[in-house]
């Protein structure tokens, strides 16, 4: 051999080893990039090697430890396709070459989210005192493992499935930590939702609140008023933008969540330690609802003249405008009805909360009400907002009945608010203040920082990452606040792959609010910490932002 190539092949072998060396230091310093940002955290030498022999136990005699267990050994099975072993197991410490889920022996200041992760040279250990704790413990491993583990083997092959070693204590620094998808003006269906839910869990969310219903359309399926969606689900007169269509004019796609569905869909999230609220707007946002039943609407809108097409209506049409929206709460066969869904809902939905809205009432409807006013007489409330008060406490008290807590937009509080019910604080964080200082329980979801349909330039992500919702607020204040949620309205949103879009990365940043105590938050960090994300959202082909901002994107209004 030449000389000269001797020289060039040593240049190329020297090329290939510095270039090996970076990688492997750039794989090494992002090893430890976890998303939310954990309380306690130790990287320590050494690595854990993830082959065919590693076994997961779980604790013996239970079928929920098992479930996470099993989440787990199917995602090393499909990325590594290696036939990684799930057993039953009494053992308490780390065992040789086993990933050990047990909640024995946790510490019980971690609460019933928190979990330990301890991760040496040759075993792993997730510790919690509840299952919940475990899962999030294994989202925290997932993160640890190379991006690739995201892809099917046949992908990855050639992957060094190694996990850096370290010591992890961690625990959520708030209850609610949730995101909202609209699933009322364009219709996402179960597969979409599934989908969304894996991305949630990822990030250790643990709240999806699906808004099933609005003026463009009715999709759940409720047994007792099938019109809701026969006729619902077509929606109502107005467009997106609240131009009047017409009666029998909706643009709602006619489709609907069915039952089976949404027990799938509780299930998968369950699964992912995600509750589902359910959202039935009322008495506002009702266009679908009315369309299905006109007997429902303010009793003298005939009246009035509907808005002629294409108009929203000038200020002598607003009335009628209203009353094809808002239900007419002077009729005793509104609360039935809405009795008769909520139940419905409080059977198909298991978890603790039940939304009913109750923003954006504008009210004219009720003061031109024969019903409506006689309803005010008769109860003796001064005003429409004490009607709507009036509404939304004996809708709420139904709630509890069935043994559920009803959480509604920050409108609910006009006229007076029952004591039990949940401020979901969307005007900004004053409302959300107002109700903390009444000792009223809060989620803090303001347009300035939550609203995740608005575009990158209006809400950028490091936006977001600064959200602090106990600003101002004392020790004892804090203790109201349930934590935090952004929302995805689909106006401008028609498929999961925009949905992605505008959520992803807003989304992480939000987990991070909700999860990571606020002291020591700190944007570069988490910035770079984002940046390996990206290798991961790329395996999981997420269609997230990279924070520019097409001309496509618009700044859609809340509802």
């Amino acid at each position: 051999m030449r000389r000269d190539q001797v020289t060039q092949c040593a240049v190329v072998f020297l090329s290939l080893c510095v270039a090996a060396a970076r990688s492997f230091g750039e794989e090494a310093a992002q090893a430890i990039a976890v998303i939310p940002r954990p309380m306690k955290m130790e990287q320590r030498d050494g690595s854990f090697v993830v082959t065919a022999t590693t076994r997961i136990l779980v604790e013996r005699n239970s079928t929920d430890v098992a479930a996470v267990g099993k989440y787990l050994a199917n995602m090393l099975d499909r990325a590594t396709g290696y036939p990684i072993s799930m057993s039953d197991s009494d053992e308490v410490n780390a065992v040789k070459g086993a990933i050990l889920l047990t909640r024995r022996g946790a510490k019980p200041d971690l609460s019933n989210e928190g979990y330990e992760l301890t991760i040496v040279p040759d075993s792993i250990v997730v510790r919690a005192p509840k299952t919940a704790g475990l899962f999030y413990g294994v989202q925290t491993l997932r993160q640890l493992l190379p991006p690739a583990i995201e892809r099917p083997s046949s992908a990855t092959q050639k992957v060094a499935w190694t996990v850096p070693c370290a010591q992890i204590e961690d625990r959520p620094r708030f209850e609610w930590r949730g995101l909202l998808v609209d699933s009322a003006r364009h219709f996402f269906p179960k597969e979409s939702l599934k989908r969304f839910i894996d991305l949630m869990a990822l990030y250790k969310f643990n709240t999806l609140q699906i808004h099933f219903t609005d003026d463009q359309s009715w999709t759940l399926q409720i047994d007792a008023c099938p019109k809701l969606t026969e006729v619902g689900a077509r929606g109502g007169p107005f467009a997106i933008n609240g131009t009047w269509l017409g009666v029998g004019k909706g643009i709602g796609s006619g489709r609907c969540h069915t039952k089976d569905d949404v027990r799938e869909i509780v299930q998968y999230a369950a699964d992912r330690q995600i509750t589902l609220v359910p959202e039935i707007e009322m008495p506002a946002h009702a266009a679908s609802w009315l369309a299905a039943y006109p007997e429902l609407l303010c009793t003298s809108s005939s009246k009035f003249p509907a808005p002629e097409v294409g108009t929203h209506g000038d200020d002598t049409k607003r009335v009628v405008w209203s009353a094809y929206r808002e239900l007419c709460l002077g009729n005793e066969a509104t609360y039935q009805m809405a009795e008769k869904i909520l139940a419905e809902l409080s059977e198909m939905f298991p978890g603790p909360y039940i939304h009913i809205g109750g923003d954006e009432a504008s009210k004219f409807g009720w003061k031109h009400c024969d019903l409506c006013q006689a309803k005010m007489k008769a109860e003796g409330l001064k005003d429409e907002r004490e009607l709507q008060s009036y509404f939304i406490k004996r809708v709420g008290k139904f709630i509890e009945s069935r043994g559920r807590m009803f959480v509604g937009w920050d409108e609910i509080m006009e006229g007076g608010l029952a004591p039990n019910a949940i401020v979901m604080s969307w005007r900004g964080v004053a409302p959300g203040q107002a109700a903390v200082k009444a000792g009223h329980t809060v989620v803090f979801s303001p347009t300035s920082h939550c609203y995740f349909d608005y575009t990158y330039e209006n809400i950028p992500t490091e936006k977001v990452y600064s959200f602090e919702p106990l600003e101002t607020l004392g020790p004892e204040e804090a203790k109201h606040v349930k934590g935090v949620q952004g929302n995805l309205w689909s106006e401008w949103i028609p498929d999961l792959n925009r949905l992605e879009y505008m959520g992803f990365p807003r989304a992480c940043a939000l987990a991070e609010v909700a999860w990571s105590a606020g002291e020591g938050r700190n944007w570069q960090d988490f910035r770079g910490r984002l940046k390996v994300h990206f290798a991961r959202l790329d395996a999981l082909n997420v269609n997230y932002c990279r924070e520019t901002v097409p001309n496509a994107d618009r700044k859609a209004p809340k509802q």
